[in-house]
């Protein structure tokens, strides 16, 4: 019998841990349970001035002086990444730019998801929003939206592209979003009404999936605290070096762009790692968030309000552990009593396993249906 074959359409690649994991995750998940993965690799357009212009800055020997998009970084991150996606993402489409090329290298696929990350994010997406909402994927072919983002708590579109949107969502065979907040905006936004939420994708695959990434590593050490940072500033130094001090613990730490975070091989297994050998993690990211309780891990969020608070608030909401976050505008000293509290993971995990088999339960069915 032939099998299936699923698209997967998410955010182009860039120095994204969690947004690469996510991907193989679901990559994972979707293979695991006897269909075909195809990773449908798409970039945004850009125009030839832009692209002259990342090439002159990748060759420029002052990266380090003025690279304000981390063009080089990116450029770096990409290649020290290659031997994973050729591990984990192995079957994947052309490289492409365009709708119409975007409709020949998927016009194969049996059904097309987008998802998950912020797929949905306008200010990540903009003109291009209309191919996350798989305008370019014929009536033949399913379409569903797995565990969507869109960031934050409301729509940045205007008009147009409310419009335009609540066209293109009734087409869908599912559309399930990673937060809350995203039900709401299908809702009152574009008139959506059977939007349903499930999980990040990273939480699909049993933990051995990701055991099994970072078996082969060199890495014997024990991580007393672990801070992965997206956005490294004064106060979240401040609040680390804080809680550091306070529980005696030697601090570990991956900055998303510091080329000092890129030295090493296997990168996206080596930042796995640290998650899973670490005692405590402080960390402002979601899928920071996400690994520390896949594996199980004493935590505290940084939250920050520019990157958007709906995703953390979703999750820590729906396993009781809203007290985990801790907002760096308004941090105290007293803000570390949470420290002496420790996350009860019998009780979160017996949560987290119903909605697990829930979000397993709404895609499988969305494909095979």
């Amino acid at each position: 019998m032939t099998k299936l074959k699923i698209g997967i359409l998410t955010l182009p690649i860039n120095n994204n841990y969690g947004g690469i994991i996510q991907l193989a995750a679901l990559y994972n998940f979707i293979e695991s349970n006897g269909f075909e993965a195809v990773w449908i690799d798409k970039k945004h357009p850009e125009s030839v001035v832009k692209s002259w212009l990342i090439k002159l800055i990748e060759i420029n020997p002052l990266h380090h002086i003025y690279d304000p998009k981390n063009f080089k970084t990116i450029k770096l991150f990409r290649k020290q990444v290659s031997p994973f996606f050729k591990d984990y993402l192995s079957v994947k489409t052309k490289t492409t730019y365009t709708s119409e090329h975007l409709k020949e290298v998927t016009k194969d696929l049996d059904c097309i998801i987008v998802g998950s990350d912020q797929v949905w994010r306008l200010e990540y997406i903009k003109e291009n929003y209309p191919t996350y909402f798989l305008d370019f994927v014929s009536s033949k072919t399913k379409k569903i939206a797995y565990a969507a983002s869109f960031g934050k708590d409301f729509w940045e579109g205007k008009t147009e592209s409310i419009l335009k949107i609540q066209s293109l969502i009734q087409t869908f065979d599912l559309v399930s979003t990673r937060e809350e907040d995203g039900l709401r905006i299908c809702k009152d936004s574009f008139n959506y009404n059977k939007a349903v939420h499930t999980l990040d994708p990273s939480f699909l695959p049993d933990v051995s999936f990701y055991e099994k990434m970072i078996k082969g590593l060199d890495f014997s050490r024990n991580i007393e605290l672990f801070n992965y940072v997206l956005d490294a500033s004064e106060k979240s130094t401040s609040i680390v070096d804080e809680i550091s001090e306070r529980m005696n613990l030697k601090i570990d730490k991956i900055y998303l762009n510091a080329n000092s975070s890129l030295k090493s091989s296997n990168l996206i297994e080596n930042w796995l790692a640290h998650f899973y050998y670490s005692d405590f993690i402080i960390t402002d990211s979601f899928h920071g968030l996400v690994f520390s309780i896949i594996f199980n891990k004493q935590f505290i969020i940084i939250g920050n309000k520019s990157r958007g608070l709906s995703r953390f608030n979703s999750l820590l909401k729906l396993l009781d552990l809203e007290n985990r976050i801790i907002d760096i505008d308004q941090f105290k000293t007293e803000d570390v009593a949470i420290l002496n509290e420790k996350i009860d993971y019998l009780e979160v995990n017996k949560k987290l396993n119903m909605q697990k088999e829930m979000s397993k339960t709404y895609l499988l069915n969305a494909i095979r249906g």
